[in-house]
């Protein structure tokens, strides 16, 4: 018998590799927001899409260097989209030097032709390039500090989904793990019946071929240890049994995805030697049933940080 599983699925360590977050921040010149999605991935590999603003290699190298912190396996893609809130992101400045050149000629221009009429608003908004209209322009190194808070806070939300996932996997991987138990015992109670019965039907098919014709009692002995030495899983059956431990344990570490999927490997590899070795037809019912869970688990830990 299998020793009963300690492990709490709500409580696991494992995290799926599938997430998402975003933040987003106002002012009263832009808005920013920042999405972080991650997939599974055998490494860790960072795409960063940022408009093309001053600093924004540097900004890249910042967020970069938090993921990296925090993170371990998986593909991720961030994406920032920034809008500017003034109409194309023009802005109007008085050209206060020329408005003072204006006032400089007018105040000549009134003195010398004795003019007493004072300047109205019409007449200054009349004069030529008063006002120059200059493009808004951001800098990500003037705000790398907002930026940085704003992609901490979108990585708190994909490692939460993270985690939310990684539940949900630990959940499905212990019914599959338990409902492969249960083959493997039914597994064992074939087999010790069949050893048991091995001798007997050995000597039914000779005394079908012989009749009563003597036979060596002592062949007949040998050639039923020579049998059941071919058919032999003992060892296949040892090493699944440490398997199944190990991957219990796995299941409460972090990080341990490559590791589950190394021993589903070998899992499946002792498992296809059983079928190899026995001829009998309900152990090679069971192993097929075994070898479909394995392959359902391995679909799921393969999106296992």
């Amino acid at each position: 018998m299998f020793p009963p599983t300690s492990i709490k699925p709500e409580l696991t360590m494992i995290k799926s590799m599938t997430g998402f977050g975003f933040s987003q921040k106002e002012s009263e010149s832009f808005s920013i927001l920042l999405e972080v999605k991650s997939v599974n991935g055998r490494h860790l590999n960072i795409l960063a899409k940022l408009p093309k603003h001053e600093g924004h290699l540097e900004l890249e190298r910042e967020i970069t260097a938090l993921l990296k912190e925090r993170f371990s396996r998986g593909s991720f893609e961030i994406y920032l989209s920034f809008h500017k809130h003034d109409a194309e992101g023009v802005r109007l400045k008085l050209n206060a030097p020329l408005l003072a050149e204006y006032e400089r000629s007018l105040e000549e221009l009134r003195l010398h032709f004795s003019i007493d009429e004072p300047l109205s608003m019409s007449d200054l908004l009349s004069l030529d390039h008063l006002f120059i209209t200059e493009t808004v322009s951001f800098s990500y190194h003037e705000h790398i500090g907002m930026l940085k808070e704003m992609a901490q806070e979108a990585f708190d939300a994909v490692e939460a989904m993270r985690k939310q996932e990684g539940g949900a996997l630990s959940r499905f991987l212990l019914e599959r793990l338990t409902a492969f138990e249960e083959l493997l015992l039914s597994l064992l109670k074939i087999r010790s019946e069949n050893i048991a019965g091995a001798e007997e039907r050995l000597k039914k098919r000779v005394f079908a071929l012989l009749g009563d014709s003597r036979y060596d009692e002592n062949r007949l002995l040998q050639e039923v240890t020579l049998l059941i030495d071919k058919s032999d899983i003992q060892e296949e059956i040892a090493r699944l049994k440490a398997h199944i431990e190990h991957f219990k344990l796995f299941l409460n570490a972090a990080k341990s995805g490559k590791k589950m999927e190394f021993l589903l490997q070998e899992i499946n590899r002792e498992v296809n030697t059983i079928g190899s070795k026995s001829l009998d037809a309900a152990i090679a019912a069971l192993v097929v049933e075994m070898k479909a869970i394995v392959e359902g688990m391995r679909e799921q830990v393969l999106n296992i940080e």
